[in-house]
């Protein structure tokens, strides 16, 4: 259901972590590599300020070899500094006593610097060179974006009111608008009399409309330019038939995935007014477009 808050901290802290340039950004925690170079990459994990970086990499002679680093992220730079270190020997094996701790050579391999263009993309700098690096996203479609939307998703903004808006919103199905447009479509959870359409396109990226009842003519729009597939950044609108409101920060938070809300398994006609509702949500997403 669409929730007011006048005050809630927990989304305004989340929605300038991710959105206000003044701090930067997070980048996906994960598998990142090269996919012009597999064979080799790097796990990416933090806490708070703080980056750890496994790096499974090989040594000039062709054998594996993996370094662990850890150090401060700058939140406002988007720069992870470090060093490789590693451990060569006393490691324990699956299935054997535990020995204690290995020693561990700091900065074995160097330095390490790690700069960010963006939640899913940057660059790796080692001892003499570099490589481009991207967030890994191995169960996610590449071929069919929109699909990437199927499952519950909290969507948020915050207006320059102070006040924020939600839409809690479960996508299971499909909806082909009049023109032939195919959209990923659900309604708002707890009150299917609300619905949305989800969608992909090259230029616009992620664009999520949500209706507020089939006799309302106001709209929560969402344009994610960013997503890794468990969260979207961007702006949000209020849209009307008369245009786009302001944008705001807009944030996109993943709760379930397709399989736990059974995508594709909910038919349209179970969902009151659908039709009538998708095609003016069609509209919506049309005229955003252009």
């Amino acid at each position: 259901m669409r929730r007011v808050f006048f005050a809630v901290a927990s989304f305004a802290v989340l929605i300038c972590c991710f959105c206000n340039t003044a701090f930067g950004f997070m980048p996906t925690p994960g598998f990142w590599y090269n996919p012009a170079e597999s064979g080799r990459g790097f796990n990416i994990d933090y806490q708070n300020n703080v980056m750890a970086v496994a790096s499974y990499v090989y040594d000039s002679s062709g054998k594996p070899i993996w370094y662990t680093s850890a150090g401060t992220y700058d939140d406002k730079a988007n720069i992870f500094t470090a060093t490789f270190d590693s451990t060569t020997s006393g490691g324990q094996c699956l299935g054997c006593i535990y020995t204690g701790k290995p020693p561990v050579n700091v900065g074995a391999g160097g330095a390490i610097r790690i700069v960010f263009d963006s939640i899913e993309h940057g660059t790796l700098y080692f001892p003499g060179g570099s490589t481009p690096i991207q967030h890994l996203t191995y169960a996610y479609s590449g071929a069919d974006p929109k699909t990437n939307l199927y499952g519950e998703w909290l969507l948020s903004f915050s207006s320059t009111f102070g006040i924020s808006f939600s839409d809690w919103v479960i996508f299971n199905t499909t909806y082909t608008a009049s023109d032939g447009t195919t959209y990923v479509a659900g309604y708002v959870d707890g009150d299917s009399t609300k619905v949305a359409l989800g969608g992909w396109t090259s230029s616009v990226k992620y664009l999520i409309v949500v209706s507020q009842g089939s006799s309302s003519t106001l709209y929560d729009t969402y344009n994610f330019t960013a997503f890794d597939g468990m969260r979207g950044i961007g702006n949000a609108y209020i849209q009307s038939s008369a245009g786009l409101g302001s944008p705001y920060a807009g944030v996109g938070f993943r709760l379930l995935t397709a399989h736990q809300v059974g995508a594709g398994g909910k038919s349209l006609a179970g969902l009151h007014g659908a039709s009538e509702q998708y095609e003016q949500l069609a509209a919506a997403h049309r005229a955003f477009a252009h």
